[in-house]
């Protein structure tokens, strides 16, 4: 049976910043946004409780489902700011019911009110302090319909700058109701929400430490210093910076995990996925607590190795003539050139993979990914082109049971001077070399 991993209108070049990585740790903008999980190891005085009623917010429990679970402990254990600012406006009511953060994130809890409320959803919503934008990166998010009324949250990460923040303005425009409101093709923009919130930025400040940074981990040679460290009852925020004399490009870590102590007992949580991402050089980890476990003793970071390939080898050389492409890194990729229309070509690149990499939805291997743009023997840079049918710009499978990956990619019909070379942005070779890295 095959299993198609991605399906993209267009796929994000190396190095894009948000939530790609093929449903993986590292991902494009938009992707996916895949469950939040850990692997707890902690006391039964340590474990969060069983979930319990928690009033006003108990609504908001549906909308987190199995997506964040920091979120569901701090449901749990109280650890919510409860606000009530609110704004009307073309027959909807917003009201942001509560805080969730730390100093280097943000989620806000929401209600949505009005005749028509059940008919529509909050999308692309933007924080802003005077003209100044409050949002690295977009979190996780979710809403749903009770009694009448949309009860969502929505997380950012906030500059760094920012830990600091109490008053901000929310922009929240409003969409009609769709699978992914304010992306889909059939989800309209009804109207633009705007509201001042305010919230007490030393409410949840306190436990909050920076760990070490400036040291090295090295795997399979390839040096990575840690930028960023910094530890808080929600999260803890890694990033690890690839140094610029390596040998390959890496595409990913994988095994990651985290692991905090106290006072003897041990909290393992693995990456967050949707906020955990790969930025150029920078792999940017957030790890959930979700025990809310304060002012640990020691954090160890865990990797069990990299996925890369030598920088020399980051290219694929497409005879569209002989049907031929070349690829040292990728000594079984084939391809199959034909016409996708009158004016289009299609390519299929074939490529073996290893389904047990695939089994781990926290853990997915890459896909093999090629750029959007390809250069021909003279030098000349070419776009690749959407499929005749509309269906999309490329496509990225993995085969649940015969060892096979597709890539596709298609192409304006003409005479290029060959070969026709693509980068390779991304490809499932991993190196395993597990290293510890003591944070504390």
């Amino acid at each position: 049976m095959r299993k198609r991993l991605q399906t993209a209108k267009r796929f994000a070049g190396a190095g894009t910043a948000a939530v790609l990585a093929s449903s993986m740790l590292f991902a494009a903008p938009g992707a996916f946004a895949a469950s939040a999980q850990s692997v707890p190891a902690v006391s039964a005085s340590e474990k969060a409780p069983v979930a319990k009623d928690t009033g006003a917010f108990e609504n908001f429990r549906k909308a987190i489902g199995q997506d964040d679970a920091v979120l569901t402990a701090a449901l749990d254990k109280g650890s919510v700011e409860a606000l009530n600012d609110s704004v009307s406006g073309s027959g909807y009511t917003l009201n942001v019911k509560g805080a969730i953060r730390d100093s280097r994130s943000l989620t806000l809890l929401y209600e949505l009110s009005g005749d028509n409320a059940d008919k529509a959803a909050l999308s692309r919503i933007s924080l802003k302090e005077g003209g100044r934008e409050l949002v690295k990166s977009q979190g996780l998010s979710n809403s749903t319909v009770i009694g009448g009324k949309v009860y969502g949250y929505a997380s950012f990460r906030l500059a760094e700058s920012d830990g600091t923040l109490g008053t901000f303005s929310v922009t929240a425009p409003v969409y009609s109701r769709t699978p992914n409101p304010g992306y889909d093709p059939t989800s309209k923009l009804l109207t633009t929400l705007k509201l001042d919130v305010q919230t007490d930025p030393t409410k949840f400040g306190q436990h909050e430490s920076s760990l070490k940074t400036g040291q090295t981990i090295t795997l399979d040679g390839q040096k990575l210093n840690v930028t960023e460290a910094y530890s808080t009852p929600l999260r803890t925020y890694v990033t690890l910076t690839a140094d610029k004399s390596n040998s390959k490009e890496i595409f990913r870590l994988y095994g990651v995990k985290l692991t905090l102590g106290k006072d003897g007992v041990e909290q393992t949580a693995r990456p967050q996925l949707g906020v955990s991402y790969n930025d150029g050089s920078d792999y940017i980890f957030e790890f959930p607590n979700e025990a809310l476990l304060t002012e640990p003793d020691s954090v160890v970071f865990h990797a069990d190795g990299i996925e890369a390939l030598d920088k020399d080898q980051l290219k694929a050389k497409l005879d569209t003539k002989k049907g031929t492409v070349d690829a040292p890194a990728i000594p079984d990729l084939k391809v199959k050139v034909e016409d996708a229309s009158k004016d289009v070509s299609k390519a299929t690149f074939t490529y073996k993979v290893d389904p047990a990499l695939y089994e781990d939805p926290q853990d997915l291997a890459s896909q093999l990914v090629l750029g959007t743009e390809f250069t021909d023997a003279s030098g000349k840079k070419h776009k690749t082109v959407e499929a005749p049918d509309g269906s999309g710009f490329g496509y990225s499978y993995s085969y649940g049971d015969s060892e096979e990956g597709i890539v596709t990619v298609y192409f304006k019909k003409g005479s290029y001077p060959q070969p026709l070379t693509f980068d390779i942005y991304m490809y499932p070779n991993l190196i395993p070399d597990a290293q510890n890295l003591d944070l504390k």
